[in-house]
């Protein structure tokens, strides 16, 4: 970078172009004037810009234009016989990237159709424009750095709808399309990793793919060995036809293993992830377009406490193996070339075509990117000649990639649950029919969770949380995603009488669809359920907005995850369409089954009409559920509408549910960190001299043990479900204080009542007393069913209250005024240690009232242990 950063520097007269470019050097944070600012008017495409210059910004852009609009003096071309119609042309972004890639951007954006407008027309009167163009801005830059560059040339847009044919004719003119979904996916790689290497590497092995990037002149060699394998699931192949396998090959059978090593320096440019969040890509094609991989964590990637700093601290590279899927052009077979000595299985393994993303990690993918932050701080860093052992399979297919990666993974802890039934959706109608079960009720929930699915009522907002749990918006910012996951809508979705009937044949289901083979009659069946579900779920949503959607303070949709953006309700709804089906259609095939169960679904939009807040707390008051969860839900409903589909088999599992549910133990183990870390605090207070110190420290104590109670009496989601509609002014203060720290990037509290202190702690105890008829609907059942509950405190929330909080300091005296007081004591107590001044705070008498009170608070402390261990 050497020629561009003297260049930008010293700011050469011939070249105005460079007042406009700025080196990362300047910067020791994203410039502010580069931000999304959602007040901007969206018709200036400013946003867009924004949006664009921010991905490559992240992608570790080494210089970039800056704030002043950069313009391309294109006057020393019109000598020539086709000269540009224009003297100069401006340039929306610029950025010079490592390895010598070099972007011209062009942006554009319309706001004429929400829903999007064709771009063939844009097409039609862009594209000869930017082609002729093309050729001047890569000369006027050449002349200004040099010509040993990888310039390329970026066409991004927001709002228009791209056909196959259109984008074909942008790539046939070397143009590199970006839309909203590449700028979101990318964005997304980016913030779940935290990594620019990694995020730039995805971006090259999806528009660079092919290209000799780094092996022009030179051969990559190495001596390995081959091994024969055989991948195991693929021996049942479905009865279709070899085109409509999508690259499954008949000869299934034998396949090799390559086994050598490469350098770090060598595998990172070449290698990238089948990330299967990259499915929206539009140019991916079958290579990955049913690609399977998550993105790379940011914890594993830190460089003081993740892999990086294992490498540094032990300066040596892992020894087990990397995974690798060859996506060369040449095939593999092509690059051996076998050594007859011992067993015959040694060999050269020659590239003598090095391109990014020419290398797909199948496993391993932390271990090679955890490298990425060495060599981002120093690209010459004595890392990079770590040596790593690589295992080579020849151009698998997709499904035999994410075949080989459930081989390996499915047998190690920790796999995200959600990540693999996600990877099993590409069996398809491969595999027994527990598997094809499996595959169809994820690509059903693919097929409600897909961006392009505009029918889909969880589309608009995300309500369906991603396995990696990133969600980024059109700009590339991060949103906030609903709490439904995968494993939660698969739970009821796969055991549907619409999936299947019998014997987990797919072929038996309600909305089985046929077709002319195996694999189309699945896809068909696919289609049927996504339009099923999505009618039935729109139509609930249709009833009352405001269950699904919430605004942010800039009043964008956000999805409500305080009431039906969760698993339990939706769970339960699926319950009760099943409910529907089965009452209504049986077991029949080859029906319509939306028509048949269409006044159920007419009485269920009345009812989600026309709650009140009433009703609203009982039925996304969660904790009423216990452990029952959707099922709880479902009954809830059963009882209370649809008292006529109780039939006496759904009777029995009510009351053995009830049963059940009584029965479970009520109380919890105290997690043995607060146990610690409250000793800790006795044992520090009791070195404080001074009332004030000891007051602090008592405060920190109880803050330990006050949402012990609440989450005890109310239930482990207490702060939503009690504490936000009974506690108003105490919750929205809590809820600023943690915006505010997210603001400043500070820790958040991990629990929501630490944000207050003694005086909202006063007024929530005060509140729960004082109405504790009203709130005895909030306590949940496992505690309201204890013995405890019913027989010390005869099943009277104020009772408990009273046990358990309040404090008689004078005899005689008793009520909330006093009893209570005693929080306002504390208060007034710890301010002197808080707010030191010159002068004494706190009195002599003031200090006695304390020593009086602090064995008393311990006693309270002791209550709510007692309350939470019986």
């Amino acid at each position: 970078m050497s020629t561009f950063q003297n260049k930008i520097n010293n700011k050469d007269s011939n070249y105005p172009e460079l007042e406009s470019l700025s080196l990362r050097t300047d910067f020791k944070s994203m410039p502010t004037y580069k931000k999304h600012d959602s007040k901007a008017d969206p018709k200036s495409g400013v946003n867009w810009e924004r949006a664009v210059w921010r991905l490559f910004y992240n992608m570790g852009a080494e210089a970039f234009n800056n704030d002043k609009i950069l313009t391309f003096d294109l006057k020393q071309f019109l000598k020539n016989k086709n000269p540009p119609n224009c003297k100069s042309i401006q340039i929306d972004n610029l950025c010079i990237m490592r390895d010598r890639y070099v972007f011209i951007i062009e942006c554009k954006e319309t706001t004429k159709n929400k829903n999007g407008i064709n771009a063939s027309n844009l097409i039609k009167k862009e594209l000869s424009n930017w082609k002729d163009l093309q050729q001047y801005k890569r000369k006027r830059f050449e002349s200004i750095f040099g010509k040993n560059l990888r310039i390329l040339h970026v066409i991004a847009t927001k709002g228009y709808n791209w056909n196959k044919t259109d984008i074909e004719k942008l790539s046939k003119n070397n143009f590199i399309l970006l839309r909203e979904e590449e700028i979101q996916y990318f964005s997304g790689c980016y913030e779940k990793s935290k990594s620019s290497w990694f995020t730039f590497n995805q971006f090259l092995s999806t528009f660079r793919r092919g290209h000799n990037d780094f092996g022009a002149g030179k051969q990559l060699q190495t001596v390995g060995f081959r091994t024969e394998t055989k991948l195991s699931s693929f021996s049942n192949l479905p009865k279709t036809k070899e085109e409509d396998l999508d690259d499954i090959t008949e000869d299934i059978d034998k396949e090799y293993a390559y086994t050598t090593s490469y350098k770090v320096k060598d595998l990172l440019k070449i290698s990238s992830v089948s990330h299967h969040k990259a499915d929206q890509i539009y140019n991916m094609g079958k290579v990955l377009k049913n690609a399977y991989q998550r993105i790379l964590s940011g914890t594993r990637l830190n460089r003081k406490t993740g892999i990086p700093f294992h490498i540094e601290s032990s300066d040596s590279p892992f020894i087990n193996n990397l995974l690798i899927n060859y996506k060369g052009e040449k095939p593999l077979e092509l690059c051996w070339t076998e050594i007859t000595k011992g067993q015959k299985r040694g060999g050269l393994i020659t590239f003598d075509k090095l391109s990014p993303g020419m290398f797909h990690l199948i496993d391993g993918q932390h271990r090679l990117f955890g490298y990425c932050p060495l060599i981002e701080d120093n690209p010459s860093t004595k890392y990079g000649e770590h040596e790593l052992v690589v295992t080579i399979f020849d151009n698998l297919n997709p499904r035999q990639e994410a075949q080989v990666f459930l081989d390996v993974n499915k047998k190690q802890e920790k796999v995200n649950p959600n990540l693999t039934l996600e990877i099993q959706r590409m069996i398809g109608v491969i595999g027994d029919p527990k598997d094809q079960i499996i595959s169809l009720s994820q690509s059903v929930i693919l097929g409600l969770s897909n961006p392009k699915n505009k029918k889909s009522p969880f589309i608009s907002p995300s309500a369906i949380a991603n396995s990696d749990n990133i969600s980024t918006d059109s700009f590339g910012m991060k949103k906030q995603g609903g709490k439904i996951t995968n494993v939660g809508l698969h739970t009821y979705i796969a055991d549907s009488p619409l999936l299947y009937i019998s014997n987990k044949d797919f072929t038996t289901g309600i909305a089985y669809k046929s077709g002319h083979d195996d694999v189309d009659s699945f896809n068909n069946t696919v289609d049927n359920l996504v339009n099923i579900y999505s009618e039935f779920f729109n139509r609930i949503r249709a009833a009352n907005e405001k269950l699904w959607v919430k605004h942010d303070k800039a009043g964008r949709k956000l999805p409500n995850n305080d009431m039906m953006s969760t698993n339990i309700p939706i769970g339960g709804l699926l319950l009760l369409l099943d409910k529907f089906v089965e009452f209504e259609i049986g077991t029949k095939q080859k029906t319509n089954v939306l028509n048949r169960i269409d006044k159920h679904i007419k009485t269920l939009q009345k009812i989600f009409s026309k709650l009140s807040t009433q009703d609203e707390i009982n039925l996304f008051n969660s904790s009423r559920y216990g452990g029952s969860g959707p099922k709880g839900f479902y009954y809830y409903v059963l009882e209370n509408y649809y008292t006529k589909l109780i039939d006496n088999k759904t009777k029995d599992k009510i009351k053995k549910d009830k049963e059940k549910y009584s029965k479970k133990k009520t109380i919890k183990i105290i997690p043995q960190e607060i146990l610690d870390e409250t000793q800790k605090l006795i044992d520090e207070r009791k070195l404080k001299k001074s009332a004030s110190e000891r007051a602090q420290d008592t405060e920190k104590i109880f803050s330990k043990w006050l949402p012990v109670f609440y989450g005890k009496v109310f239930g482990e989601n207490y702060w939503n479900d009690y504490i936000r509609p009974e506690h108003q002014q105490q919750y929205k203060k809590a809820d600023d204080a943690d915006i505010q720290r997210q603001k400043k990037k500070k820790k958040r509290y991990s629990v929501m009542l630490y944000y207050l202190n003694w005086v909202d702690w006063q007024s929530i105890v005060d509140t729960t007393w004082q109405k504790s008829k009203a709130h005895d609907n909030y306590i949940d059942n496992y505690f309201k069913n204890s013995a405890y509950f019913k027989n010390e405190h005869n099943s009277d929330l104020r009772n408990l209250i009273e046990e358990i909080f309040f404090i008689q300091l004078d005899k005689g005296k008793n009520g909330k005024k006093e009893n209570l007081s005693w929080f306002d004591i504390a208060d007034y107590t710890r301010d002197e240690k808080s707010h030191p001044r010159d002068e004494d705070w706190l009195n002599q008498a003031d200090i006695d009232n304390w020593n009086r009170l602090e064995p008393k608070i311990d006693d309270v402390i002791t209550k709510i242990r007692k309350l939470t261990s019986i």
